[in-house]
């Protein structure tokens, strides 16, 4: 149904649990779409349904977001709790919109890689809890365009950047705080990558005191 902008409504069998690559991508006028029982969004699935409000996904379930899934789509749901991905692509959220998502819990999630373009330009977006299973950060403007007050990084794996790139091309917001595990506080903030943006960085014992209503 790639660029079928005539396209509105789309009802699933509950037999459907993936999206193929760029199976909607361009229909600009889709407006309603059962997406309750899909657990595989890949790349550009939705990407461009920019009439679309996305209202039923059971984030729990979800495995893979592939690059792209949810540009320029309008998520209803604003604290999203996502423990079981797997994997999660360029933009994936990439080039919402101010009224959408405002936070993304990934706890218990196994995705190792953050990609270019997390969040970008979602102008509401608050804070996001990264799983212990993070080891690398490739691309730049993660969150580019938003109003992020916090960012946990649950793992004392400090994620490594691709060459040439560093924590400053992540378009974090200067008044940011990055928490990070206790033991490796000194090590993070020295990090090459990191060391950028080392005065943004706490201990993850702080959080409480800093944010006690969180």
């Amino acid at each position: 149904f790639y660029g079928c902008s005539n396209l509105t409504t789309i009802n699933f069998p509950s037999g459907v649990t993936t999206l193929p690559n760029g199976c909607f991508q361009g229909c600009s006028n889709l407006t309603s779409i059962t997406l309750s029982n899909i657990t595989v969004f890949n790349d550009n699935c939705l990407n461009g349904c920019s009439s679309l409000t996305a209202s039923d996904i059971n984030w729990t379930n979800v495995t893979r977001i592939g690059g792209s899934a949810f540009s320029n789509v309008h998520i209803q749901q604003q604290n999203l709790v996502i423990p079981n991905l797997t994997f999660l692509g360029a933009w994936a959220f990439g080039n919402g919109d101010s009224s959408g998502i405002t936070s993304i819990d990934f706890t218990g999630s196994t995705f190792t890689n953050i990609n270019a373009g997390f969040v970008e330009n979602h102008r509401s977006f608050d804070h996001v809890i990264f799983p212990d299973s993070i080891t690398d950060i490739y691309g730049w403007g993660h969150f580019g365009g938003t109003s992020t007050r916090w960012i946990k990084f649950l793992g004392t794996t400090i994620p490594v950047f691709e060459t040439n790139r560093d924590a400053s091309m992540m378009g974090i917001p200067s008044s940011t705080k990055i928490y990070v595990p206790d033991s490796v506080i000194n090590d993070w903030k020295a990090a090459a990558g990191w060391n950028p943006i080392a005065s943004q960085i706490y201990p993850m014992s702080q959080f409480a005191t800093d944010f006690p209503n969180d």
